[in-house]
């Protein structure tokens, strides 16, 4: 079971002196649920004010290990620090959903693909609904996001 961990920090939240690895460190831990020891945990922190994916370089080393099937569970924090809007994030979630191989997908306090097939289902279902009536808006941050990875 590989599982991804990722969040978004402003400069101000840490001390951006220290290391990338002590960071995540401090960052995650007691953040979320500890991983079993089966599990193979790799974490993503931007620290930056953007809120923009295509600013966010682990973000789309994420999305990259996404694409190329390293991830069963992605882990995220709240909806806020992981996308600018509630647009990009059905449009985050319909991109990871239709992955050759789709991971499981986590965001705290807000949703879970893990809970059950049919929960599952339904997200998959609002995703396409939203992305069929804004086509050319998913198109265009689709192209934004793989030139980014």
């Amino acid at each position: 079971h590989r599982v991804s961990y990722y969040t978004r920090r402003s400069p101000e939240e840490v001390d951006v002196n220290q290391d990338y690895d002590t960071l995540c460190k401090e960052t995650f831990s007691g953040r979320f649920a500890e991983a079993d020891e089966s599990e193979t945990v790799s974490y993503y922190l931007d620290i930056c004010h953007q809120s923009d994916i295509t600013q966010r370089p682990q973000m789309l080393r994420l999305l990259r290990d996404c694409v190329d099937g390293k991830v069963d569970l992605v882990v995220m924090d709240n909806p806020e620090r992981v996308a600018e809007n509630m647009k990009e994030l059905i449009f985050l979630l319909y991109f990871l959903l239709h992955l050759e191989k789709p991971p499981e997908i986590s965001i705290l306090n807000c949703l879970s693909t893990g809970v059950s097939e049919s929960k599952k289902k339904s997200i998959l279902r609002v995703t396409e609904q939203i992305v069929s009536k804004q086509k050319e808006d998913y198109t265009h941050w689709k192209n934004r996001i793989l030139r980014g990875m």
